[in-house]
């Protein structure tokens, strides 16, 4: 090879060397403009501030974490975009609802990962068949009962190492599928104006930081090119491919049919989305301003002039925020829960344009007479929980035996008898307890206040409480040859 092709090759080499930390700095920076406003980033202090990432090992999540780890390693030396130094600290989340060897091929990833970049890693594992038992038992999808728990797991981890703030990796792509969801199921300003790049986490109270998005600005595209630059693997998420979950469709169908169809949909819906954001803030700050409830007992309520006042916007607002407060007083899971209650905007609507006096939804009836406007629980009493379910059969149980009651054989032991919980259909609870049936499982409850739900099929799933002690072991048996519920429950016999 001549001088001058040696010239050459090393000026081409050292363009796309150029070239290739340009990218690299244009993806950081843009992640830095994100990460810039979350409390403690760019201010200094006399503890630096700790974030908590979770990574999956997907793309998003590696390409989050790598960024983060290279920003922290600069923060405060020149160049670094003006970072003061933080913590890194990631969380895996193991769902068990994959094949053993892909669950665990991404567990080996991540350790890989956080070794190489120098990131302490915790690995939360979900018991297997956990969110698959939740999902059926409170009338969700595995997504959004998967969600359920990562998130769970992200709270905790953050209170017990005091981060500042849960960040996750969703992209733009992310953002523009999820207000594409919002839009076929007919949301409201909040559902289209969802996933700001930082937002109190729903359900998780003022101990548990905000959660911050990094990647929001950033396409799927790039963070694939940041990660081919940087020589990075990443897991690939086989469910991804299943067309079944309205996100994956969206995803593989409808997003190609608007790129070939109408190519620049994407500058629109983000429009819509920051303003349906502002809008669902307005809302949510203008309608207790305007519209305060009162409350006797477990009753709240408002003057009906008061009421008809307001715009319907602020209106159907108030009513929202009532039956997320009689949640709260009654313990129930709200619409800051994964399938909480959250009715339809259109089923409110003739109640809170006038249209009717009287509307009942699920265990709430909200009702217009003498001259106000209330919203509190069914008078009827019929209905108990959140789904609208049926008060059936109860038993108590006050000592170890077996129990009968719906198509459920519940066996209670001495905690004595054994050192471990049985597996998937085992709890620790203690005397006296409460198994009451409801429409599709049975609820146990115990004397400190620890609440279960046992679905027909044996599983168990913790709605609040969870222990590891007392003074019972409980197993959940689904007797063979069941063929519907009893007509009556019946005592215990002994063992």
């Amino acid at each position: 090879m001549d001088r001058g092709a040696k010239l050459r090759n090393q000026t081409r080499r050292a363009a796309l060397s150029s070239e290739r930390r340009e990218n690299r700095s244009a993806f950081t920076d843009r992640l830095l403009a994100v990460l810039g406003g979350c409390p403690g980033f760019a201010e200094g202090g006399t503890r630096p501030p700790v974030f908590l990432a979770a990574l999956s090992g997907g793309a998003d999540s590696t390409a989050m974490v790598a960024a983060l780890a290279a920003i922290r390693d600069s923060a405060g030396t020149p160049g670094s975009g003006g970072a003061f130094p933080f913590v890194l600290r990631c969380l895996h989340v193991n769902h068990n609802i994959r094949g053993r060897d892909e669950c665990f091929g991404d567990e080996r990833r991540v350790v890989s990962l956080c070794k190489t970049l120098s990131v302490p890693l915790r690995i939360h594992r979900i018991r297997p068949g956990a969110v698959k038992a939740y999902a059926r038992l409170r009338g969700t999808g595995i997504e959004a009962a998967a969600r359920h728990f990562r998130y769970g797991a992200l709270r905790t981890e953050a209170r017990r190492k005091g981060a500042s703030a849960i960040l996750v990796a969703h992209t733009r792509d992310d953002l523009l599928e999820t207000i594409l969801m919002a839009v076929l199921r007919g949301a409201g300003p909040a559902g289209l104006g969802a996933m700001a790049a930082f937002s109190a986490e729903p359900g998780g109270g003022l101990s548990v930081p905000p959660v911050a998005r990094p990647l929001l600005e950033t396409t799927r595209a790039e963070v694939e090119n940041y990660l081919a630059e940087r020589g990075l693997s990443y897991s690939t998420d086989s469910s991804n491919d299943d067309i079944r979950f309205l996100r994956n469709r969206i995803r593989r169908v409808f997003v190609p049919f608007l790129d070939r169809e109408f190519p620049h949909w994407r500058t629109p819906l983000l429009s819509l989305n920051k303003t349906q954001a502002a809008v669902a803030a307005f809302l949510a700050s203008e309608a207790p301003r305007r519209l305060p409830w009162n409350r006797e007992g477990e009753t709240l309520f408002v003057a009906e002039a008061d009421f008809f006042a307001q715009s319907p916007a602020l209106r159907e607002e108030a009513l929202f925020q009532a039956l997320d407060d009689l949640c709260r007083i009654r313990a129930l899971p709200s619409a800051a829960e994964p399938r909480g209650f959250r009715p339809r905007r259109a089923a409110l609507r003739p109640f809170a344009a006038g249209e009717k006096a009287t509307l009942d939804l699920g265990p709430f009836r909200l009702e217009r007479k003498n001259g106000r406007i209330t919203a509190g629980a069914r008078e009827d009493s019929a209905f108990d929980g959140i789904r609208g379910s049926r008060k059936g059969f109860s038993v108590l149980i006050k000592s170890p035996g077996l129990y009968k009651l719906e198509k459920l054989t519940l066996r209670f032991f001495p905690a004595d008898t054994t050192t471990e919980r049985p597996a998937a259909s085992g709890f620790f609870a203690s005397f006296p307890l409460v198994a009451r049936s409801l429409e599709r499982n049975v609820e146990i409850r115990d004397r400190d206040g620890r609440a279960a739900i046992a679905g027909f099929q044996g599983e168990i799933v913790w709605r609040r409480g969870k222990s590891r002690n007392g003074s019972c072991i409980g197993v959940v048996e689904l007797p063979e040859g069941s063929g519907g519920p009893e007509t009556a429950a019946k005592k215990p016999s002994g063992e």
